[in-house]
């Protein structure tokens, strides 16, 4: 048997063990599946944080966060420096677009130039099924995000340059136009920086 499926076995353990609150046995079962696969996974990382921050050793669940994420920096798409906060009474590690993985449900989650923030403002339980539909579209260009953005730019500057010409668009005042351009303009701020 190979390292890494030891490791995994490990990790089912732990698993197990957390759930039936052994938790100085899970976080062992946590370890030595990091130390059989050498990098581990996020996965024990992070549960090895959520017990130490369910025994209030909060400095030290922090470090080990770290430690994950420093071994896993492809899992963190997103660029920029953000600041999560989370609550430890709903052990729940999801939250809103990609930001997950941390001990508890992500109430709130904002970048250091606070462009983008998320905040949890409530929640419901949906008792109807609303059925999705997607429409077929036979004119879709296969591109990736960077190539995207590009072309989104571009689209942008090109359409920004019409509305400018008093040719192509006729405006009631300066004033209308002037919020046209204004919108136009902070259409750009994706959240992910390429």
């Amino acid at each position: 048997m190979k390292g890494n499926q030891r490791a995994s076995i490990y990790q089912i353990c732990g698993d197990i063990l957390q759930k039936a609150s052994h938790k100085n046995k899970a976080l062992a079962y946590y370890r030595k599946a990091i130390e059989l696969d050498g990098r581990g996974q996020w996965k024990n990382y992070r549960n090895i944080s959520r017990i130490l921050f369910d025994e209030g050793r909060s400095r030290k669940a922090g470090n080990i966060l770290r430690a994950g994420m420093e071994l896993y920096p492809d899992n963190l798409e997103l660029l920029t420096d953000y600041t999560a906060f989370f609550t430890l009474e709903i052990p729940i590690d999801e939250g809103p677009y990609k930001f997950k993985g941390l001990p508890g449900l992500i109430v709130k989650v904002e970048d250091a130039q606070r462009q983008h923030v998320f905040t949890l403002t409530g929640v419901e339980k949906i008792t109807y099924k609303q059925p999705i539909y997607f429409v077929k579209q036979n004119n879709v260009i296969a591109a990736t995000p960077q190539e995207y953005v590009k072309a989104f730019n571009l689209h942008t500057q090109d359409f920004l340059a019409r509305v400018q010409n008093p040719n192509k668009f006729k405006f009631n005042s300066d004033e209308a136009k002037s919020k046209v351009i204004r919108r136009l303009k902070k259409r750009n701020n994706f959240i992910e920086k390429y």
